[in-house]
Order: structure tokens, then sequence, then C-alpha cells
């Protein structure tokens, strides 16, 4: 199947605004890139970019407009980015609603809070698994570790600062190039990572490379994947052999979010096992992770470490594994 077309929803600014009443819009007077003043030819006396951007005082259906078509523009400048190929129609659906998650999110954040994400330290937990074998036993002395985080956002937040040791850290994200842009117009360009491309993680290896990463970690991502066990695949395959991919998931998200937008999936432990679902119908889409990566050889059995993590923040359970890539 090729690519879908990009279809937003055509919604037409609220003009009983007086702010619009001159045929202006939300969104070519108010564009994030214009800053707080706004575009000066859209105002008139008591008219400012004060007074009419400010999005608490717009209604609804203002509010949705500007957002919509903020994204359009957004995807316009990516048509060479393959985000809709081959994926059903459901998933694509799920794109507006995480762009827009974004915005907001880097609209309510500080400039100190964002800008501690250009210098943050690398996470413990990646460092840990950096250095560690198999096994258990510590790695020799890193001087160089080559990291990928997949399905990272709009901002990456495992850090990338390790003294003594360069971090070469690469992100994949279907909405990479749309997050490009979206920093570019909310003037956050320091905070695109260097190494970033519009992938989802079943096409990691044919984007980055076969078996080039240490370690490849993914939070809160893999579950919105059209087919998580495809992403596995592809993102093992790109892991050196012997090396980690570290995952994770809220625990059966998809049913949570009652299978709206990216979240078509869930992540389970049962049994001490690793378990991903879906309901079909009367039934449910099932499958034990680790056998069906033991069957294509891309683990051994026993080499998937998997249990459940409280996030006190956000009150949920964690699905957490480890799945190390078989030696050859």
């Amino acid at each position: 199947m090729g690519r879908q077309a990009w279809k937003p929803m055509l919604v037409t600014p609220a003009l009983g605004s007086e702010c619009w009443a001159a045929g202006h819009d939300p969104l070519l007077c108010c564009h994030p890139k214009l800053g707080e003043k706004g575009w000066e030819l859209c105002w008139d006396g008591d008219y400012t970019a004060l007074r009419c951007c400010n999005q608490s005082a717009w209604d609804s259906q203002e509010q949705l407009g500007y957002m919509l078509r903020l994204q359009d523009s957004w995807h316009r400048r990516c048509e060479h980015a393959e985000v809709f190929r081959d994926k059903p129609g459901e998933w694509s659906d799920g794109v507006w609603q995480q762009l827009m998650f974004w915005f907001y999110w880097l609209q309510n954040r500080t400039k100190a809070e964002l800008d501690d994400f250009a210098s943050r330290p690398l996470e413990e937990k990646l460092r840990r698994l950096a250095k560690r074998s198999r096994s258990g036993e510590p790695h020799l002395q890193l001087q160089k570790v080559s990291i990928l985080d997949v399905g990272a956002g709009a901002v990456v937040q495992v850090g990338h600062q390790w003294p003594g040791v360069e971090v070469e850290l690469s992100v994949a994200d279907p909405l990479a190039c749309h997050y490009h842009w979206m920093l570019e117009d909310l003037g956050l360009q320091h905070l695109q990572p260097r190494r970033s491309k519009p992938v989802g993680a079943e096409s990691v290896a044919e984007a980055f490379g076969h078996e080039v990463f240490d370690v490849i970690h993914s939070s809160n991502a893999l579950d919105h994947s059209h087919d998580p066990i495809a992403a596995m695949r592809g993102l093992l395959r790109a892991i050196r052999p012997g090396r980690p991919l570290y995952l994770e998931m809220r625990q059966n998200e998809g049913q949570y979010q009652n299978y709206t937008g990216f979240h078509l999936w869930n992540f389970d432990l049962q049994d001490q096992r690793l378990v991903l679902w879906r309901p079909r119908g009367e039934s449910k889409e099932f499958y034990d992770v680790e056998s069906v990566l033991a069957a294509d050889g891309l683990v051994s059995p026993g080499d998937l470490e998997v249990d459940l993590s409280w996030d006190k923040e956000n009150e949920v359970y964690q699905v957490v594994s480890t799945i190390w890539r078989r030696d050859v």
C-alpha cells in the first residue's frame, strides 16, 4: 500500500472575535515564529498581539483551527517524510493528537526547563546498560558508546553528557521531521538532536545500518507502533550482537486509552513473560515476545529480562524489559 494522503480536519476559525473581523486569522497573525508581537500588519488600535494572541481567550473553534493549520504547515514542509507509508488508517489518525500533545507540552515549559534538556547528563540506567554484559558483569572501560533513542518525541529526554565517554546519540521517530519544524517555529532549534531520522522502529536498521548501536532505548513508544513485533525485529537487527534493547511501556496502555490515537497495543507481564496483545473481535491477538524473537534467531531463550515498575509521577505501572541481541 502506498503513502496515504495527509487529511487534516478542515476547521474554519470562528470570526466572532473582533480581533479577526478584518479577515485576518489566528495562524497568520499569531504564528509562534513571530514571537509575542505577532505580525504587525494585523494590529490596529486596541487590537494588539497581547490581546488577540492570548490563546486562553480564544474559543474552541479558534484554538482547534489554529492548531490544525499549524500542523498542516509542518506536514507540507515534510512531504519527503514516509510517515504514512504502509501504515493503517487508525495509526495515521493519531498523528495530529501526538503533534498537539508535544506542541502544548513545549509551550507549557519554562525556558530553564527546556534548556536543561540540551545539556542533560545521560541517564544512569543507560550508563549501566552500556557498561554491562549479558551475564551482568561490567564491560571494559568505555571510551565511546553509540546509543539510539526510539520514539523520543519532540525533545530527547535521556541526556547525552557522560564525562570521560564520547556519547554518539541518534534519534528515530516517524514524526522527526514534523518535530524539527515545530521546534524551529517555537525558536527551540537548540533542542534538535544532531542525528535524527524520520523513521519508524521497523525501519531503523535500513536507515542507520545493521549492528551499529551499543544500546537502543525506547520509552512509552513501542506500543505506539502499528506493528510492535516488526518494530522489535528491526531494532534488534540494528544492535551489535550481545548488546541490549531497553524498553519501557505503560502496562496495557492501549486498553487504558480505549485504543484511541497511537494506542493500539498492550504490553504486559504474564507468568514472568513479556506479552503483547490487543483485542480482535471476540478473541485476542496475542504474542509471547521472547518466543517470537527466538524463533527469528534474534535472541536466545532466557535472554529477555522483564519486570513491572511503579511510576510514581504518573501513578501507573511500567513494563520494563531488557532484550539481549543474540551473539553470533
